[in-house]
């Protein structure tokens, strides 16, 4: 009955407001759809390497504010080249995706996981120092122990994974210093596990 309200209501300038509010809502939608696309990884679902800067500074800078450590872990399988040259990428990918499905289950909600190319996989631990990530190392490595063991799998591979981790606080915040340890320290891993092989 009111004349005010009857007005705007039958405004076209209200029909041109409600479409433009949904318009943005969905594009709102698109858009985070998209960015998330962008920032993972097809085969895994594991974060990208191209998310990994973005992510990782921010958790820098939280874990720094938080007063809490935060430690990098770098996982690298061992001679996949040869189970994909030798078995072929399908068996290959299973691989992947059977790894990446290991670090999910056997990591806690606040990790970061990524895939960070070929057969390259990155944890970003929060709340974490040295020992912790030590502890995360053995932990993922036995995982991939017991999925070796198991009956159900459609190819006869075995996986293997060389790890090492730093803790950013030893590097006073430098995550490209930090990162290289882990590196350093995952290669002496793989050199220790060829070595008792």
């Amino acid at each position: 009955k009111c004349t005010v309200y009857r007005k705007f209501h039958d405004s076209p300038v209200r029909a041109l407001y409600e479409n433009i509010s949904v318009l943005i809502a969905h594009l709102t939608g698109e858009a985070s759809r998209f960015h998330e696309k962008a920032s993972t990884d097809a085969l895994t679902g594991l974060n990208n390497r191209g998310s990994f800067e973005e992510k990782c500074g921010l958790e820098a800078k939280r874990c720094e504010r938080l007063g809490v450590p935060m430690s990098l872990v770098l996982f690298d399988l061992d001679q996949f080249k040869e189970i994909n040259d030798e078995q072929g990428h399908l068996v290959g990918d299973y691989c992947l995706k059977g790894f990446a499905k290991g670090l999910r289950i056997m990591s806690r909600g606040t990790d970061l996981l990524f895939r960070a190319g070929g057969d390259e996989f990155t944890a970003l631990l929060v709340d974490a120092d040295e020992a912790a990530a030590d502890e995360y190392i053995q932990r993922i490595q036995g995982a991939v122990d017991r999925w070796n063991t198991d009956l159900e799998h459609p190819y006869p591979v075995h996986l293997a994974a060389s790890a090492g981790g730093a803790c950013l606080a030893e590097f006073q915040g430098d995550i490209k210093a930090c990162l290289a340890e882990a590196d350093r320290r995952m290669y002496a891993n793989k050199r220790e596990r060829k070595a008792g092989r």
